[in-house]
């Protein structure tokens, strides 16, 4: 009964073709090996785990079932392959990769038995690995010549797009000889933290890419410079244009390293338009630069992409464009702003509306007053706005429901 409700889901959120290699993620992924079919882990919950390891270990599940399409099961009567969740306190943490078949484990030791080591220990066995060893790694880091040991690059760690230096599977701290020295940027921090242990915006972007999730989690930020006629097709202005006919599309853009901004996509000079406050501090935006896309039309997998007001737009699945470096605990979402001044036409019609992730906060104009000092005060989006979200059309799932099971009976 369990697996089917499962196989139900996973029509709605997850294609079966897992060996498509996705054109934009930040984060790293194993190409030469098999990921989980359509997702779904079964697990099994060591009975070295304490009660407070468990509550970790189900945090960490919830991180991934909320945000991606990922689903950790329990381990039932004539599954093969399966993690065990473990602990050895012989180590921090230690992880199988990928899927190998039959037993394989995610153990926490130590000081790492929360949910920020349980988020990293689960990532490896989904097939993914540390940022910082990524294979393009040395576009971003640099190492002093004093380092006596550098982490080796892995080779089949792939990442194409933004590197992702607040990833959840990049090494804690910044300027170090086992993280590197960050390249041209000015950062605080690197990785989790003790007050973020959560998936970074591009963590999120990437796993649901690589897993090929649907519905709400169908929408995938591509490179500028390497979109696809296919691709430029996908790219949508919900209806809006510019004072001059221009459609306007969403772009984001990593600014000093910290932020992930959302701007307005200049088709004609291929480049990424954020907020003109922004670029006192960010002359020059460089390749770090993704247009969203949304595959499929903006009604497909039962799921509707559409611009909605503020106060409707809480009661709908926000989609989550951007974050912050250095403050991880701030989400930015896609706002398409509509002033009434010539700033309509000289400044980006897109940018972000920021808010405290977990906080329990709802007031969309609650954080975006200043976003902390990353990138400066005059982050304030006022007057006549609206918000990218993404909700799921209870009708279609049902009559999609319906179907299946009529399958089934036959």
């Amino acid at each position: 009964m369990l697996w089917k409700h499962l196989k139900i889901f996973s029509i709605f959120f997850v294609l079966s073709n897992l060996s498509k290699i996705p054109t934009s993620n930040g984060l790293a992924y194993r190409t030469n090996r098999a990921k989980w079919p359509n997702g779904v882990v079964p697990h099994k919950l060591h009975t070295s785990l304490t009660l407070d390891d468990i509550a970790e270990v189900k945090k960490g599940f919830n991180e991934y079932h909320t945000k991606t399409c990922i689903k950790f099961v329990p381990w039932k009567e004539g599954d093969l392959d399966f993690i065990s969740i473990e602990v050895d306190n012989s180590q921090c943490i230690l992880s199988s990769s990928c899927k190998v078949g039959g037993y394989q484990f995610v153990r926490i030791g130590g000081n790492c038995r929360n949910m920020g080591y349980v988020i990293f220990g689960l990532g490896h066995a989904l097939c993914f690995t540390n940022e910082n060893l990524r294979s393009d790694r040395d576009n971003y880091l640099e190492f002093k010549a004093n380092c006596t040991t550098i982490p080796e690059l892995d080779a089949t760690a792939k990442g194409v797009g933004m590197y992702d230096y607040s990833s959840i599977f990049h090494n804690s701290g910044c300027k170090t000889c086992r993280t590197g020295w960050p390249r041209n940027v000015t950062l605080k921090s690197c990785g989790r933290s003790n007050d973020s242990q959560s998936l970074s915006a591009l963590d999120v972007d990437g796993i649901n890419a690589v897993y090929n999730c649907q519905g709400c989690r169908r929408h995938r930020w591509q490179p500028f410079k390497l979109l696809t006629h296919e691709q430029k097709t996908n790219m949508h202005s919900f209806g809006e244009t510019l004072l001059d006919g221009k459609h306007i599309y969403p772009c984001r853009v990593l600014l000093k390293g910290s932020v992930i901004h959302m701007g307005q996509y200049d088709v004609q000079n291929n480049t990424c338009q954020v907020p003109s406050f922004l670029m006192r501090h960010e002359p020059t935006i460089g390749d770090n630069v993704e247009v969203l896309t949304i595959p499929g039309g903006l009604e497909a997998q039962c799921s509707v992409y559409k611009l909605a007001s503020p106060e409707n737009a809480l009661k709908k699945g926000l989609v989550v464009g951007g974050s912050s470096l250095n403050n991880r605990r701030l989400k930015g979402f896609v706002v398409f702003t509509f002033p009434n001044t010539t700033e309509y036409m000289t400044d980006s019609h897109i940018r972000a509306k920021w808010l405290l992730e977990n906080s329990g906060n709802t007031d969309l104009d609650y954080v975006d007053k200043r976003l902390s000092d990353d990138v400066g005060s005059g982050t304030v989006v006022s007057g006549n706005y609206k918000v990218l979200t993404c909700s799921l059309d209870t009708f279609c799932m049902l009559e999609q429901l319906y179907f299946e099971n009529m399958k089934d009976k036959k």
